[in-house]
């Protein structure tokens, strides 16, 4: 009887022990997600591809270009070939 009490008390996400922990959860990830970032902007020069990575994570939209139509009206849908249309 007394587990069950105390089960159902951590399962309240009122509770002041969960409130507590989950505000130290959220600091410490802000805190990693900020040391993180951190790190990538300074190694910029060395490693650019991961930052730009990250970067684009982040981006909600995602831009492809569509098949193009080329001189004699066929669809060109391979990138170095729309790459090189003129």
């Amino acid at each position: 009887m007394f587990r069950r009490q105390v089960y159902s008390k951590y399962k309240d996400n009122k509770h002041p022990a969960c409130v507590k922990a989950s505000r130290v959860a959220n600091s410490l990830i802000k805190e990693a997600r900020k040391n993180f970032e951190h790190q990538l902007a300074r190694k910029i020069k060395d490693d650019r591809e991961s930052f730009f990575a990250h970067a684009r994570s982040k981006s909600k939209t995602n831009v492809k270009v569509v098949p193009l139509v080329g001189r004699d009206g066929d669809l060109i849908s391979n990138t170095t070939a729309k790459a090189s249309l003129e």
